[in-house]
């Protein structure tokens, strides 16, 4: 049996990655990837403007909504940003 799809996002000063997957027996099935570059005149350091350009980027990957792990995201940028714009 499949569990729920998790997603899981790295971002860093140049990209964001992200994968969605979910566990199928014992083997992690991933259903997307995304591999994007942050864009140019972002405001790194607005954590409202990451995390709406973050869920706008999932949504566009077709990802789906819901839980969100984040990874390496520096404390300048806010941890709770990613996750509250793609509730």
């Amino acid at each position: 049996m499949a569990t729920r799809p998790s997603i899981a996002i790295d971002i860093g000063r140049r990209r964001l990655r992200a994968l969605e997957g979910s566990w199928e027996r014992d083997r992690l099935r991933v259903r997307r990837v995304l591999n994007e570059p942050v864009p140019d005149g972002l405001g790194v350091e607005d954590p409202k403007a990451l995390g709406e350009w973050i869920g706008r980027t999932l949504e566009q990957g077709r990802f789906d909504k819901g839980k969100v792990t984040v990874a390496h995201l520096p404390r300048a940028r806010g941890a709770q940003a990613p996750h509250a714009a793609h509730r």
